[in-house]
């Protein structure tokens, strides 16, 4: 009820059992974080559902982290591919990554830590040639 209260679209809120996903951030002593994930209920999201793929054609740009199982963000980033819709990808928590989810990502959007887990890689420069091949 808050978030229509706010003009939030919630035609497409679904609901999973289960507790909530959530992500814990921590930080050190010298300004690193680590980041423990917890998916929960966000494991039991499998698929798309039924009329994900019209919202996904009907929208400017799908937003996509991987706090979700790999094979949904790789069918909603099909899908927006599909049907020439922009997408933006924040690969997060850090994983490898197939092959045809980078090919079907418009924007690549990773912090130091995801594009070092990516590439293997520390340098900035290095980094992003090694994303773009």
């Amino acid at each position: 009820a808050a978030l229509q209260e706010r003009g939030v679209d919630t035609a497409a809120l679904r609901t999973v059992e289960g507790a909530s996903g959530t992500a814990h951030i921590t930080v050190d002593d010298e300004g690193a974080n680590s980041i423990i994930v917890i998916p929960a209920a966000n494991a039991r999201v499998t698929a798309l559902e039924p009329g994900d793929d019209a919202r996904i054609a009907a929208a400017d740009c799908l937003l996509l982290q991987l706090e979700l199982p790999l094979e949904v963000v790789l069918a909603g980033a099909s899908a927006a591919r599909a049907h020439g819709v922009r997408t933006i990808l924040t690969p997060a928590p850090a994983q490898p990554l197939p092959a045809g989810l980078v090919a079907a990502t418009d924007l690549l959007v990773p912090n130091e830590h995801e594009a070092a887990a990516l590439t293997g890689l520390t340098d900035p420069h290095r980094v992003a040639e090694a994303l773009l091949q």
